[in-house]
Formats: structure tokens, sequence, C-alpha cells
């Protein structure tokens, strides 16, 4: 994922910068100044201890931002909820196909006629045949599933004119259901 790709959280910015600005206040400047004060006599000794004091609070702070799994799983989880929401990264595309043929002779035109604008819109086979069950509702004799690089490749190929084409040779020698449907790209089961 690409830093472009992400929409700013703002409220998760705020929230890491007062815990930033609460840890470099308690753990690196009110020690520093104390210091500063007690050593009045030698001020470089003073402001070199508030340096390493200021140091060691930010190396704490970024340690807690980067280096907690809790506040890193937190971020990866918003991240891909943002890819899904509103980034230029475009979730694919895919057809849920289910058909009947009553004549596989004539359905091999259709098969061969369907090959260019497949090729054309970057389609790929994820499923084609193969066996399956039917645990629940009805179903038809074939299954098919195509991915496309994204939802509106998906919907071009259906209605491009050599799609159209393939289609009015399937029409009399199958019957079939056609679901268009655009992927999903946020978070899963089991991610934190």
């Amino acid at each position: 994922m690409l830093p472009h790709e992400i929409r700013f959280d703002w409220p998760l910015a705020f929230r890491i910068g007062l815990g930033l600005f609460w840890r470099w206040l308690l753990v690196g400047a009110l020690p520093g100044i104390l210091v500063q004060q007690l050593i009045r006599s030698a001020p470089l000794a003073g402001f070199a201890l508030q340096l390493l004091i200021s140091f060691v609070g930010l190396c704490i702070a970024a340690k807690w931002l980067f280096g907690g799994d809790k506040v890193d799983s937190r971020i990866r989880a918003r991240r891909s909820v943002r890819v899904h929401e509103g980034s230029t990264a475009m979730p694919k595309g895919y057809w849920v196909v289910r058909i009947d043929v009553s004549d596989p002779e004539g359905y091999k035109a259709y098969v061969a006629a369907n090959a260019e604008p497949f090729r054309r819109y970057g389609a790929r086979f994820v499923v084609r045949g193969g066996k399956f069950e039917n645990p629940e509702g009805s179903s038809r004799a074939r299954n098919v599933v195509l991915e496309f690089p994204s939802y509106q490749a998906a919907l071009d190929c259906y209605r491009s004119p050599e799609y159209q084409a393939a289609v009015r040779l399937r029409e009399p020698v199958a019957t079939g259901d056609v679901v268009i449907i655009e992927g999903y790209e946020g978070p899963q089961p089991g991610d934190a």
C-alpha cells in the first residue's frame, strides 16, 4: 500500500500527537528544566543534560508509537479500511456465473467468441466448472467465477459489443445467471 492511497485520519493523529506531547513534557522537558535550575552555575552542563533527557523521552515515545503491538495493529486495521473507503486503489471485479448448457456443441461457439473480450478486459478464470456441492438454495450444472482487474473492467466487458455478440450465440443453447460484483479489500477475520 502506498502512502498516497491512505486517507489521513485526523482523530488518530491527534491522539498520537497528544500522547507524544505528554511524554515529551513529563519525561523530557520538565526534568530538563528542573536540572537546568539545579545547575544554574553550569548552564552548558544543564542544557546538555536537558537534551539527553529529552532524547530519552522521545525514544520512549517513538517505541510506544512504532513498537507497540496494540497501536501497530490499530493503524494496520485503519489502513485496510481506508483502502476500501476512498482510495485510488480499485478493488477487483468478478463475474459469478451459473449456467445450464442444453447444447454442448452449440455452446462451443460461445466459448470461442468470448475469448477475445475476456482477453481484452483482463479476465482470469478463478473457477471454471469443477466439482461443487450445493448445501443451500438452488444450483445449476456449471459454475464459473471470472476475475477482472477492476469492477469497471468487469462491467465494460459485459457491456462490450464483442461480448454481447457472444451472448447472442449462448442464449439459444444455455440458460444462466450472471452477477457482476465488486471485490472487497477491507479488514478480514483475524486481522487485529
